[in-house]
């Protein structure tokens, strides 16, 4: 089984003119990713991703713009109609 190509069942068009079974059959033609031909274990989580660290400071900027972003419209409006 190691090393064989998956074969999909063929599924033909209702119209039976086999333009569904080209564009089907099309898509088993690629070989799969290197990553999903190696065989081993793949890990769900990448010990290599970004630290948590930076990821606080990510969500802080994020949430700092928006906060500020909100007061400077909420200032424009006040100025603007009241």
């Amino acid at each position: 089984m190691r090393g064989q190509r998956f074969q999909a069942p063929v599924q033909r068009s209702v119209k039976g003119s086999g333009a569904g079974l080209r564009a089907f059959s099309h898509a088993l033609q690629h070989p799969l990713p290197a990553r999903c031909r190696r065989g081993g274990r793949l890990d769900a989580v990448n010990e290599d991703g970004p630290s948590v660290l930076s990821m606080v400071v990510g969500v802080a900027v994020v949430v700092a713009t928006v906060i500020l972003l909100f007061f400077a419209i909420g200032y424009v409006l006040g100025r603007v109609f009241l």
